[in-house]
Order: C-alpha cells, then sequence, then structure tokens
C-alpha cells in the first residue's frame, strides 16, 4: 500500500456532535465540550483497544478515498501533523498506536505477545472478508479481510 498522509483537523474543528442518529456512524465520536480525548482512543469509548486500531484503519481509508478528508487529531498519533501508515515499524500513526498498546503487528489478541493463540485467530479467520473487529481477527493491514498477507505479517513478527 502507498502512504497516505491527510491533513489533521485540530479538537476546535470537530463538528458538533448530532442529536439525531446519522445514517452512518462516524469513525470517530468528537470529545464533549471541553473534554480532551485520550491520547489512542480513536472510537472514543475511553479505553485503548484493537477497536481503535480498527477504526485508525477505517480513517486511513477515508483518506485513501478523499483527498479532502480531515482527520481528527486524536488520529496523529506520532504528532506530525497528519494521518500516515508509512508501512510496518516505520513511526507511521498506526505503528504509534501499537506502541501506545505495548502490542506489534501480528497481535490478534492484543497480549503482547505474537503466538500460536495468534496463529489460531488467523487461521479460524483466512479467507473472511468484510470483518467487524478486523484486528482482533486477524488483519493487520486494515483491509477487513483476512487473508495470506496477515498470515505473513503474523510470520515475521512472531515471538514463541
Amino acid at each position: 500500500a502507498l502512504p497516505v498522509h491527510a491533513p489533521v483537523a485540530s479538537p476546535a474543528s470537530f463538528p458538533p456532535v448530532p442529536t439525531t442518529t446519522p445514517t452512518r456512524e462516524p469513525a470517530v465520536v468528537a470529545p464533549l465540550q471541553g473534554e480532551a480525548p485520550a491520547r489512542g482512543d480513536i472510537n472514543g469509548d475511553g479505553a485503548l483497544s484493537t477497536r481503535d486500531l480498527d477504526a485508525l484503519w477505517d480513517l486511513i481509508g477515508e483518506a485513501n478515498r478523499d483527498a479532502g478528508f480531515r482527520a481528527p487529531s486524536v488520529a496523529d498519533i506520532n504528532g506530525d501533523g497528519r494521518l500516515s501508515q508509512d508501512g510496518y515499524d516505520t513511526g507511521g500513526d498506526v505503528d504509534g498506536l501499537l506502541g501506545l498498546m505495548g502490542i506489534t503487528y501480528g497481535d490478534a489478541n492484543a497480549d503482547g505477545r505474537v503466538d500460536l493463540t495468534d496463529y489460531g485467530i488467523v487461521s479460524d479467520n483466512l479467507g473472511r472478508d468484510n470483518l467487524a473487529e478486523a484486528w482482533s481477527r486477524g488483519d493487520f493491514d486494515g483491509n477487513r479481510s483476512v487473508n495470506l498477507r496477515d498470515y505473513g505479517v503474523l510470520r515475521n513478527w512472531w515471538s514463541l
């Protein structure tokens, strides 16, 4: 995948929280008035989890589709003013979020190790597409499917 660089919006430019249910749930929830989101809590649930990785991959995908897309500042993990995933272990925002969580690529269950449990998760989901909660099912490249590329990532980060 090519590197993605999208401008990052400041918290002051977040849109107001809608009072009606949107037709499509946003990838990132804007903070309440006067509340700063925790660094890395991209989905706004108050905790760092693999769901934040999925939300970050969704934002990267949105930036790929829309050149004018502005990512919320909470997604700018590395603080460079742009949304990026520059490859594995190269300092992009995905790498930064993994670092905040204390995990690496290939760690599907986010226990800090890439091991047989993660292998089992990838094996169980190999060939599946359009996954919700994709990271925890073995999607390590953000395309919402588990394929041989994800297996390769698992193999490269194996830590038994």
